[in-house]
């Protein structure tokens, strides 16, 4: 639930007899780069394509989650129910699409495919996802003016 993945098995005679083979991981894509955002729409009876530019790679704060992780934001309108589908970059997933705001026209985010690694690294390693590890410290930010003269940190310093 941390990094806001799931990993399911489907047990179906579909599946056997389908010629289906499984998607390429890639590397975290490059900003500007385009991607193709791929799942089933809410209401949607046949897949949905949103393709749109990556506007960051950065550390960011999962809905599900306690702390940060590195995320991927796509500027694209990717609707709900298409979380979980892959995010594509010439043929390799590079991501998964995992939240959107629906308050922000044309803006989504993703779990990079090293989150993603981990993820299926630690279940076939201990049969569960054991996360990365963590110091146990934690931080304030001092960017209020008022947290800052209370703990006499000096004007020039910020952060």
């Amino acid at each position: 639930h941390e990094c806001d993945l799931a990993l399911l098995t489907v047990q179906d005679e579909f599946w056997n007899e389908c010629d289906a083979r499984p998607l390429e991981l890639g590397g975290v894509p490059e900003l500007q780069a385009m991607v193709t955002a791929v799942g089933y729409a809410d209401g949607a009876d046949a897949v949905s394509l949103t393709s749109g530019a990556v506007s960051s790679v950065e550390q960011r704060l999962y809905a599900h989650a306690a702390g940060q992780f590195l995320a991927i934001q796509i500027e694209a309108s990717v609707h709900p129910g298409c979380s979980g589908g892959p995010v594509m970059q010439d043929g390799q997933v590079v991501g998964v699409v995992f939240q959107s705001l629906v308050c922000a026209d044309k803006r989504a985010h993703a779990v990079p495919t090293p989150v993603v690694q981990r993820f299926l690294a630690d279940v076939a390693q201990h049969g569960r996802y054991l996360g990365p590890c963590s110091l146990g410290a934690s931080f304030q930010m001092m960017m209020n003016q008022q947290l800052r003269q209370y703990y006499n940190v000096p004007e020039r310093l910020r952060g």
